[in-house]
Formats: C-alpha cells, structure tokens, sequence
C-alpha cells in the first residue's frame, strides 16, 4: 500500500488493521552542515583538553579540565545523539489491534515500546505557549524533543510526535485516536 504524505517529513500507511506513522527527522542541508561543524568544533576542543592534560603538571588545571571534559562528554553524547538523529533517524508510531508501538530509530537502531491500548489513559495534545522560551528551545533542530502528543500509561507519562507542527500535531492525533476507537469497538 502506498504512504499518504501529511507533509515533507510525516507519513502514514493504513493497512488490514495496522496505522503506521513515520515522522522523519530530517533537516535542509545547510542545517545538517551547520550541525556537523558544530560538532566536529566540538571534537577538537575535547582533543586539545586531553592535549593540555598531558603538558600540565599544575593539579588545579587537571582538576578543571577533568570537569570540563565530564561537561564536555555529556554534551557530546548529546549532540552525536541529535546528529546522528538528523542524519537517518525517524520516529515510528504503530498502532494495531490491540497496542501502541512507539520507536525512535537512529538508522535501524533503536527499541520499540508497547503500550497496551486498554491501558492507555488522557491521549491529548501537548499544549505550548508560543512565547515560552522552552517551547522556541525544544523546537530547535539542533536539540531531540519537542515532542507534542502525550498519554498516561500506568501513571507515566508517555511524549512522541518530535517536532511537528501544529496541522501535522492535530492530523496524526486524529489518526491515532480513530485507529484506537476502532480497536475497542473490536474488541
């Protein structure tokens, strides 16, 4: 069966009781470029920290750049996420008879996490202020997040849908709310 676009980056095929939804997270390319350089910046100063380790016999700057590189390794781990994200990732969202399935691929890589449908509680919409600053922050495309459907499951709170927009937010959870009433009605 062939996907059916609700835009450049969200699609969904609805087959013999199965939606599948792909939200991709691609960027434009000089987005991805900016990224990159970002990145291998980010590489190099690490590297040339390691560098001053070694030349240095003064305790007080080894202890800095140990808490610089622990820094520094955090958010590297961050961005080799999104970048890699960026790259090839996707977010897909299934939803079948009886479960919602919710994975986000770096590449093939990546975990599915079931959610049974009857205990899936309060499915909404993420509402964002426009003038809140964390909203502008999780929209950037240098960050992962954004995420703008939610549900409760067992008392956890569960968010997907990364960065869309607001027509692509209420088009895909129409989807999955009719696909979900479809499922009781089977059942």
């Amino acid at each position: 069966m062939k996907a059916k676009l609700i835009s450049e980056r969200v699609s969904y095929v609805q087959e013999e009781g199965v939606l599948r939804i792909i939200v991709l997270g691609k960027i434009p390319r000089w987005k991805e470029t900016l990224l990159t350089t970002w990145l291998v910046a980010w590489i190099l100063a690490g590297v040339s920290m390691v560098y001053f380790w070694d030349d240095t016999e003064n305790r007080d700057f080894k202890l800095a750049i140990v808490i610089f590189l622990i820094f520094w390794g955090y958010y590297l781990w961050r961005v080799g996420r999104t970048w890699l994200y960026r790259r090839g990732g996707n977010e897909l969202i299934e939803v079948d008879s009886d479960s919602l399935n919710l994975k986000r691929s770096f590449f093939t890589f990546g975990k599915t996490r079931s959610y049974f449908l009857d205990n899936i509680k309060n499915f909404e919409i993420i509402e964002v202020s426009p003038k809140s600053w964390t909203h502008h922050y999780k929209k950037g495309w240098w960050v992962l997040g954004g995420q703008r459907l939610s549900f409760e499951y067992y008392g956890r709170r569960v968010t997907f849908a990364m960065q869309i927009d607001a027509r692509e937010t209420t088009e895909v959870f129409n989807l999955i709310r009719r696909r979900m009433r479809l499922a009781s009605k089977k059942n």
